[in-house]
């Protein structure tokens, strides 16, 4: 194998990172730790494509759905964890604060996303993701 990139075995010890990603035909995401110097370690990749009618979705539910496939997808890792959710679409950002509410006319499936993720315990930050390259 040629890639410097090494899968850790997940520690309940170490802090979690959550990295997501949509692009027009799907969608990916990064399991990480975060090491005592600093370093993230992947733990596990995981990516899925999105059918014809999820392709046509604007880009802001692409990015939710991004994040909900993630979450999901590492639940047991995540579910009563404090983790950082890194994403690279600044408009989720008003979805999921704690401190901004959703705007009155927001549509249903806006709701739906902000409820699904009061359930858990992240910190949402802003990275530049490049999937692409791993």
């Amino acid at each position: 194998m040629l890639s410097n990139t090494i899968l850790a075995h997940y520690s309940p010890d170490l802090p979690l990172t959550l990295a997501t990603d949509a692009s027009s035909t799907g969608v990916g995401v990064v399991l990480s730790h975060v090491m005592p110097d600093g370093a993230e370690h992947p733990i596990q990749f995981a990516s899925q494509t999105l059918n014809s009618t999820q392709r046509k979705w604007v880009q802001i539910d692409k990015e939710a759905n991004a994040i909900i496939f993630g979450v999901k997808r590492f639940f047991q890792y995540l579910y009563g964890r404090r983790f950082v959710l890194f994403t690279d679409y600044k408009p989720l950002f008003q979805i999921f604060s704690p401190t901004k509410a959703l705007p009155h006319l927001s549509y249903t499936l806006m709701q739906h996303y902000a409820i699904f993720y009061k359930v858990f315990n992240m910190i949402l930050s802003t990275r530049i993701l490049t999937f692409s390259q791993c």
